[in-house]
C-alpha cells in the first residue's frame, strides 16, 4: 500500500503528538504541593451568599464544558481562584489537548491501516466528547465546595432564559399550566429575536459590540418578563438558584482552549 508523502509527514507528526501526549499524561495528575486547601464538605455558604440553594440538576448538566468555562478568566475572577488554581486549569487543559491529539492520531492511522476498521466521525466525537467531560471533571476537583456552589450559581445566569426549558428547573418550581405557558411565549419571542440580531451580525449590519450588548438587552428583557409571572415563593428561589449578579454574559464568554477550535457561546 502507498502514501502520499504528504500522509506519511502527517503521520510522522502525530505519532510525535502521541509520544509527547503519553509523557504528559504519565505527569498528571501534577504533584499536590501547590493545591489550595480544601473547605470541609459541609462548609457553610460565603457570607455575601448565606441564601445558596441546590441546582435541581449537577453541575455537569448545565449544558456548558465545564473545562473550558473553569479556563474562561471571566469566571476564573468571578470564582477568586488563586494563582496555583489557574495553574492546575491550565495543565488540566493542556492535559486534555494532548488526549484529544491522541484520539485524532489514532484515527489518522485506522484511516491509512488496511486491517483496522476505519472510525466514523461520530466515533471520533464521541471520545473526544468523552475526554472533554473526563478532564472537566478533574477540573472541577481543583474547586473548593464553595467555589463549587458559586459555578452553579454562575452557570444558571449564564443559561438565562433558556434554562427555564427543562423538566428539572419547572418541575422544582412547582409551576402551573399557565406559567408554563407564558414562559413557553417568552422563549420562542427570545429564540427569534437572538435569531435576527446574529443574522444582522453575519451580514454586517451590527458590529460586534452592538450584537452582544443587544443580546445582553434580549435576555434581561425576557428574564424579565418571566419573572412577572411568579409567585413571591417562585421568585425567591430562583434569587437562591441564581446568588449574586455577574457583570458578564455567555455572549462574553471565550469557550477555547489552546489548540482547539472556538465553541458557540449562543
Amino acid at each position: 500500500m502507498s502514501f502520499s508523502r504528504r500522509r506519511i509527514g502527517s503521520f510522522i507528526l502525530l505519532s510525535v503528538a502521541v509520544v509527547c501526549a503519553g509523557i504528559a499524561m504519565r505527569a498528571w495528575p501534577p504533584p499536590g504541593g501547590d493545591v489550595v486547601p480544601k473547605e470541609p464538605a459541609n462548609a457553610p455558604p460565603a457570607t455575601d451568599e448565606p441564601n445558596v440553594a441546590q441546582l435541581p440538576v449537577t453541575t455537569e448538566d448545565m449544558g456548558y464544558p465545564l473545562l473550558m468555562i473553569l479556563n474562561d478568566a471571566r469566571v476564573q475572577d468571578e470564582l477568586a481562584v488563586a494563582r496555583s488554581q489557574r495553574e492546575q486549569f491550565n495543565r488540566v487543559a493542556q492535559a486534555y489537548l494532548l488526549k484529544s491529539g491522541e484520539i485524532q492520531a489514532a484515527a489518522l492511522h485506522a484511516s491509512q491501516s488496511p486491517t483496522v476498521p476505519d472510525p466514523s466521525r461520530h466515533e471520533i466525537e464521541a471520545k473526544r466528547a468523552a475526554a472533554l467531560r473526563e478532564f472537566g471533571r478533574a477540573a472541577m476537583d481543583v474547586l473548593t465546595p464553595r467555589q463549587r456552589r458559586r459555578l452553579d450559581q454562575i452557570l444558571f445566569q449564564l443559561r438565562s432564559i433558556d434554562i427555564f426549558s427543562e423538566e428539572p428547573f419547572l418541575a422544582a418550581l412547582d409551576l402551573s399550566e399557565e406559567q408554563r405557558d407564558r414562559w413557553t411565549a417568552v422563549r420562542t419571542a427570545t429564540a427569534a429575536q437572538m435569531k435576527g440580531l446574529r443574522v444582522d451580525l453575519v451580514n454586517h449590519k451590527i458590529d460586534r459590540t452592538t450584537y452582544e450588548e443587544k443580546v445582553h438587552q434580549g435576555l434581561v428583557v425576557a428574564d424579565s418578563a418571566v419573572e412577572t409571572t411568579l409567585t413571591s415563593e417562585q421568585r425567591a428561589k430562583i434569587a437562591r438558584w441564581r446568588g449574586r449578579p455577574i457583570t458578564f454574559g455567555r455572549m462574553h464568554l471565550r469557550l477555547v482552549l489552546r489548540g482547539e477550535p472556538q465553541m458557540a457561546r449562543n
